[in-house]
């Protein structure tokens, strides 16, 4: 029954050439990442338990771990790859038998009895390379869906590292403006002064009272744009928006220390997303072997058995009385080639779409790796040079022109020019920080959950 011989497709990656995948997936599902097998009941409760605590989280690691228990996300995410896993384990199983009786309301009056009805019994007997194909195509779809989990996990944690890193540029942008609120004030203390002293104009106070409620104005800004971002925060944790986070008050990120091409050698391995792009490929890929196998008859083993009554005068010559059987074998006629040629060449078409979407996917990669190497690049320069060139000559000025003012040496516009060119000089400073934090947790998506780019 298993037909002629058919060249199947070879998995170009060893996960794929699974002979029995289903118990391949469940225990690379129990031994390799548990956290896929995910329990409603108990998600929702233990969820609803922890919300109900209240407690503010304080330290990114904390953040990390919650999103990744409680994200909706990434938990739909595993429950698709549960119900991938289970298709593998009936997909290549027989149909199921059909059973049927027919009770005839007249009977079929025969020369040995009336016959008062049959019982008739069919199964359909697949093509065992059908089967196979089948198989491994779900195998490869399972495979998939739980590198789609994998990258919904990196995602997440990138979404979140982003979210803190801004909350902490936020928080720096408020202090930077809560301290430079209070120089500011000592300006105008020293303008005040020299309206005491009759040297000084009442011009410069205005103009230092102006900078000061610009200030003002900044300071309700960051504070709105931080309930805001601890909202995202929460968002993305599933917890409720106004659930305390505990700001952070510095950050510490490591610079790669890999080289360009090394960091896209390991994306292109390790990338969750380029690896279910791969065996969604592969899967296609059986696609096609599977429209190719549809041209083939399906086949039916059947058997009936006829109810007969003892009702005719007995005959030598006949077994009256006696019930009939038969056994029987259906065949299907695949007679419309044009059907299964728009089969054939449907999944063809898919496969090689497949296959370009992949080259597209790692030339996507490759340039994001470049493009962020090169922010992590600038973002670092860019701190150093504020922090320990421009700022330092900055502050530098600022003293000596408000030692000169004091003298009367310089107009008070020149000191509020300096005080805002300090402050901008000082905000930049905390944006590159940012900047570089940000761009190395990009990365660190991008190639892979596994690289360590992130302390």
């Amino acid at each position: 029954m298993s037909g002629c011989a058919i060249n199947l497709p070879t998995p170009r990656y060893p996960q794929a050439s699974l002979i029995e995948p289903s118990r391949s997936l469940d225990a690379n599902s129990s031994n390799e990442d548990q956290q896929t097998s995910v329990n409603t009941s108990a998600a929702t409760e233990k969820q609803t338990t922890e919300q109900a605590s209240g407690e503010p989280l304080q330290t990114r690691s904390e953040l990390e771990q919650w999103s990744l228990e409680h994200n909706s996300e990434i938990q739909r995410l595993g429950l698709v790859f549960e119900a991938a896993t289970a298709k593998t384990r009936y997909v290549d199983s027989l149909p199921d038998p059909k059973i049927g009786a027919n009770f005839f309301g007249r009977p079929i009056e025969t020369a040995t009895g009336s016959q008062r009805g049959s019982i008739s019994l069919s199964q359909m007997i697949p093509w065992v390379e059908t089967l196979d194909a089948k198989q491994q195509l779900a195998t490869l779809q399972a495979l998939a869906a739980k590198a789609d989990y994998r990258s919904a996990r990196l995602q997440i944690l990138s979404q979140v590292r982003v979210g803190w890193f801004r909350l902490y540029l936020i928080e720096q942008q408020f202090s930077v403006t809560k301290n430079n609120q209070q120089t500011l004030q000592s300006l105008i203390d020293v303008a005040n002064s020299l309206i005491a002293a009759e040297r000084g104009s009442s011009r410069d106070v205005l103009l230092g009272t102006l900078e000061l409620t610009k200030l003002e104005e900044r300071l309700t800004r960051l504070k709105q744009q931080r309930t805001s971002q601890i909202a995202s925060l929460n968002r993305l944790m599933n917890r409720s928006l106004d659930a305390k986070i505990i700001s952070p008050e510095k950050i510490a990120v490591s610079i790669p220390a890999q080289s360009q091409a090394d960091l896209v050698e390991i994306a292109l391995q390790s990338q969750p997303e380029i690896q279910a792009a791969r065996l969604r490929n592969q899967a296609k890929k059986w696609g096609v072997t599977v429209a190719q196998l549809s041209r083939r008859p399906d086949v039916t083993v059947m058997a009936s058995y006829f109810l007969t009554d003892d009702n005719r005068a007995p005959n030598p010559s006949l077994k009256v009385g006696e019930d009939p059987w038969f056994i029987g074998l259906q065949v299907s006629v695949p007679i419309w080639d044009k059907k299964y040629d728009a089969l054939e060449e449907e999944a063809k078409y898919v496969y090689d779409a497949s296959t370009l979407s992949i080259e597209t996917l790692t030339d996507r990669t490759t340039a994001v790796i470049v493009q962020l190497l090169a922010e992590i690049g600038r973002a670092d320069e860019t701190a150093i040079l504020y922090k320990d060139t421009i700022i330092p000559q900055a502050q530098q000025t600022l003293e000596t022109d408000q030692s000169a003012y004091a003298n009367g040496e310089v107009e008070f516009d020149r000191l509020t020019r300096d005080f805002r060119s300090l402050l901008m000089l000082q905000l930049g400073y905390h944006q590159a920080v940012a900047d570089r934090a940000i761009a190395v947790a990009e990365l660190q998506r991008v190639v892979g959950e596994t690289t360590p780019l992130l302390d």
